[in-house]
């Protein structure tokens, strides 16, 4: 039976480490598509701004000064969403380590519990093994005086 718990402990803790696995591989694949949201709304504002300062333009020269600009927002935003993409990456590296340390100690525990519980009824089992082997050894003892005072006592009434 109590092999049985010990299974089933386990097992629930294999299984809340999987939960929790998928639980945080989730989280971080909702915040990276809500990074990505945010990223998408900012090129539309962009985008916007730029058609509406396109629309104002009054000659050459402020046509090249707005494409100059342009050109520097986009690849702020294009730096800005790969750091957003590594730093989401790197954070959901950092849970799962977290994670699976949490996750190892509590199966390492959960050995080590079932080594000591085996260990000892191991011990027990010996104690009692050892103790049933000398009660049977003393009670040969006790039975063999007794034996060989019979034995003396046949023999002395065959001889007579």
């Amino acid at each position: 039976m109590q092999g049985q718990t010990q299974f089933l402990d386990i097992y629930r803790s294999l299984a809340r480490a999987a939960v929790d696995t998928m639980k945080t591989s989730l989280q971080s694949t909702e915040r990276f598509h809500q990074q990505q949201l945010e990223m998408v709304r900012g090129a539309l504002e962009q985008n916007a701004k730029s058609v509406q300062q396109l629309s104002e333009l009054r000659n050459f020269d402020d046509l090249l000064a707005l494409q100059s600009q342009i050109a520097g927002a986009q690849v702020a935003q294009t730096m800005d969403l790969w750091r957003t993409m590594l730093r989401a990456a790197s954070d959901t590296q950092v849970t799962a380590m977290s994670q699976m340390q949490t996750q190892v100690s509590q199966a390492t525990d959960t050995v080590r519990q079932a080594y000591d519980i085996t260990a000892r009824a191991t011990e027990d089992a010996t104690r009692i093994a050892a103790s049933q082997v000398t009660a049977v050894g003393r009670e040969a003892q006790e039975r063999r005086p007794g034996a060989e005072q019979h034995e003396r006592q046949q023999q002395q009434r065959k001889s007579a």
